[in-house]
């Protein structure tokens, strides 16, 4: 394991479970990076009992929202987000010198939807891709986008002013999607957006839809059906 490295921890809840992370970044020489909004106050008691009277000595960084983090970080800056649906062990995971630990709160994982844009060297060029009961429903791009992410950007901008972490909400692109049924499980994932997204659909009318035939789809939609494997 290599030195420097430094401790996220996303909006954490409880207050002794930071004071010994707190205690942890000192013995090894790490940066304890905390993201607000916390679960408690940084002078709890607990926090400071949890972190023995080494707290005072800790290298402690504070940021007042996950963009000022982001923000924050050299765009280079190796990072690995911890969650209990990751597919690689920590102990397959080779740590580089200077690496940022980023950790979600007690009840969630890190936030992985919201990434800064200093990550993603082109936002035009995403791969998206949406399962539904395991099967393939979305194969698409980011580039097959009706609008770039610069136009969507510029139009809202002339409409109101936007603020760091604000959020532009558009449209999808409807091909494949079809109606979903009670207890439907639904899969999403979006290039280096972090691990797919899961969805139990629960409907307590039990309502059912019927599918879409494939001789209403028009020609586009049956092109990009057909490149779905």
């Amino acid at each position: 394991m290599p030195h420097n490295l430094s401790i996220v921890l996303v909006t954490p809840e409880i207050p002794t479970n930071t004071g010994s992370i707190g205690r942890l970044c000192l013995a090894t020489n790490s940066t304890l990076h905390l993201v607000d909004p916390l679960g408690f106050e940084i002078n709890n008691a607990r926090v400071k009992r949890a972190g023995l009277d080494y707290w005072k000595h800790l290298q402690l960084v504070r940021h007042k929202n996950l963009e000022a983090f982001f923000y924050s970080l050299s765009p280079k800056a190796p990072t690995v987000f911890f969650s209990t649906k990751g597919k690689k062990s920590i102990f397959e995971q080779r740590f580089q010198k200077g690496s940022y630990l980023i950790f979600g709160c007690e009840n969630l994982a890190p936030p992985m939807l919201f990434v800064s844009c200093y990550f993603l060297d082109d936002p035009q060029n995403l791969n998206i891709n949406l399962w539904v009961n395991g099967v393939a429903r979305q194969q698409m791009n980011t580039s097959d986008m009706g609008r770039s992410v610069e136009e969507v950007v510029e139009f809202a901008t002339w409409l109101i002013t936007m603020k760091p972490g604000d959020m532009i909400s558009t449209g999808t692109n409807h091909v494949g999607l079809g109606p979903i049924q009670d207890a439907d499980k639904i899969e999403m994932q979006i290039d280096k957006l972090g691990p797919k997204l899961h969805v139990d659909v629960k409907d307590e009318w039990k309502r059912t839809w019927p599918s879409e035939p494939l001789s209403q789809m028009t020609a586009f939609e049956s092109s990009i059906r057909s490149k779905i494997k």
